[in-house]
C-alpha cells in the first residue's frame, strides 16, 4: 500500500514536471535539446568573458553595456536550464560525450562567473575608498583653508576691517 502511494506521488511530480517541460523552449528530440543548451550555455560564457575583458581594461561602460545583453541570454538560459532539470529523467542514457560537453561549458560559465564577481567586488571596494580618501581629502581642505565663492560677501578680510575700526 505505502509502494503504491510513493509511486503515486511520484507519478503526480513526473505529471507536473513533464506538463512543465511541454511548455518549454527545448526541443522535444533529446540530442537537438542538449545541443540547443549547449549553444545558450557557449552564450553565456562567452559574454560572461567579454564582460571579463572590459573588468580587465577597467572598461565600466562596456561592461555596463554588455548588462542588457546578458539579462536577456541569462533568462532564456535559467528557462531552458530549469526546462532540462525537469526533462533529466529523459536525458539520462543519452550520448555522454555530448553531455561531457555541456558539463564543460557549466564549468566554464561557472569559472567566468566566480572571476567577474571577485572582479566586481574588487573595483566596488576600490571605488569605495576612493570615494572615503576624496571625502577625507575635502573635509580636511575644508577645515584648513577658507573657500571664497563668488558671491560670497562675508570674506576674512571683510570681518578683519569691521574689527578693527568698529
Amino acid at each position: 500500500m505505502q509502494q503504491a502511494m510513493n509511486n503515486n506521488g511520484q507519478n503526480n511530480t513526473d505529471a507536473a514536471l513533464k506538463a512543465e517541460a511541454n511548455a518549454g523552449i527545448l526541443s522535444r528530440e533529446k540530442t537537438q535539446a542538449v545541443q540547443q543548451l549547449i549553444k545558450l550555455t557557449r552564450n553565456l560564457a562567452d559574454l560572461a568573458e567579454r564582460e571579463s575583458q572590459a573588468l580587465a581594461q577597467n572598461d565600466i561602460l562596456s561592461f555596463a553595456i554588455l548588462q542588457d545583453e546578458k539579462a536577456l541570454i541569462a533568462e532564456h538560459y535559467a528557462a531552458a536550464s530549469n526546462e532540462f532539470r525537469a526533462r533529466l529523467p529523459e536525458f539520462r542514457g543519452m550520448n555522454p560525450a555530448l553531455l561531457d560537453r555541456l558539463e564543460a561549458l557549466q564549468h566554464r560559465l561557472g569559472e567566468a562567473a566566480k572571476q567577474n564577481n571577485a572582479s566586481v567586488s574588487r573595483i566596488y571596494e576600490q571605488s569605495k575608498e576612493n570615494t572615503q580618501n576624496t571625502l577625507l581629502s575635502a573635509q580636511e581642505l575644508g577645515q584648513t583653508k577658507h573657500i571664497r565663492f563668488a558671491n560670497d560677501t562675508n570674506t576674512d578680510s571683510k570681518k578683519e576691517s569691521e574689527v578693527n575700526h568698529g
